[in-house]
């Protein structure tokens, strides 16, 4: 009588090793590179998902869009980039990356905002000819992480970029920030402030990302030359002004305001929707291919 409790032990120590080793191992994590989008309206996206042939209406592989609360299959019609029925460079730009590193996931984390400026002294369309000033509608990232004057856009578009990267930590997924690709200047080519100093606000842009990430090394940068149509709109007064600064901010350019870790992409062959501002389907797709390229240049091996 006094065995049987050795017994029923014996055989419950027995029964939990055969559980345990019948339990399967946990999946091997894959390592993800994490891009930031971020710009106005040809990066919030003007493509039409309905022109696309059918076999690129399909989950880009190994790619995954952050919608505000999790990482989603990057799929045409259904992730919302901006909607269900247009789309930016995120596409064609994830499918070049993809192609490239097949043994890799790639996450895309987007902020756009349309007609929205980057320097300080714009507030929303409005030009104020004034220092920076807390409660501006501006990507204007502020001098220091704690600078009242950041401006709103930018406040929203870091609180976006966290969230996700506090989602991958909590996740414990193993991660790699591998660029920023940036479009935008349309706003700021309309005063002749904004437009000349168009390569310096980038490149403060570009510093205060990575403070605000965290990064021991630099993000490489890459951004597209706006407005390539000419003439240009009336509005776009300084249209040749914001784009000879792009064309400096390239650190190829061998001018003073060449921002290291940094490409511009030449826009002039993409073709435009009739408002000759946004690009069409054709058009968006060959952003992000070009964008891709142009970062994958950029990065070191991973």
């Amino acid at each position: 009588m006094r065995r049987r409790p050795i017994v029923s032990f014996l055989f419950l120590l027995t029964s939990i090793r055969l559980s345990h080793a019948a339990d399967p191992a946990p999946p091997a994590t894959r390592p993800a590179d994490l891009y930031f989008m971020a710009g106005q309206s040809n990066m919030q996206g003007s493509g039409t998902v309905a022109d696309l042939p059918d076999p690129q209406r399909q989950p880009v592989p190994n790619a995954s869009f952050w919608n505000g609360s999790t990482f989603e299959p990057l799929t045409p019609g259904r992730t919302r980039s901006p909607g269900h029925t247009q789309f930016g460079p995120e596409i064609s730009f994830a499918s070049t990356i993809t192609a490239a590193s097949p043994n890799r996931d790639v996450l895309i984390v987007k902020f756009a905002l349309s007609g929205q400026p980057l320097h300080a002294g714009w507030d929303g369309t409005t030009w104020l000819d004034l220092p920076p000033a807390p409660n501006r509608k501006t990507f204007y990232p502020g001098t220091s992480p704690t600078d009242p004057n950041t401006g709103l856009h930018y406040l929203a578009m870091r609180r976006t970029f966290l969230a996700a990267l506090n989602h991958l930590r909590h996740q414990n997924t193993p991660f790699t920030i591998r660029g920023f690709l940036w479009m935008q200047g349309e706003q700021d080519a309309k005063h002749p402030t904004s437009a000349t100093n168009y390569a310096a606000s980038l490149r403060l842009l570009k510093h205060r990302l990575e403070q605000d990430t965290n990064q021991n090394t630099p993000i490489p940068l890459v951004f597209g030359q706006v407005l390539p149509h000419d003439p240009p709109l009336p509005r776009f007064t300084h249209r040749s002004e914001i784009r000879t600064s792009q064309a400096h901010a390239d650190a190829t350019s061998g001018h003073p305001d060449a921002i290291p870790g940094t490409r511009m992409v030449p826009t002039d062959n993409f073709p435009l929707l009739p408002d000759t501002v946004h690009y069409n389907t054709t058009g968006q797709l060959q952003l992000g291919r070009t964008m891709a390229t142009a970062i994958l240049k950029l990065q070191p091996p991973p």
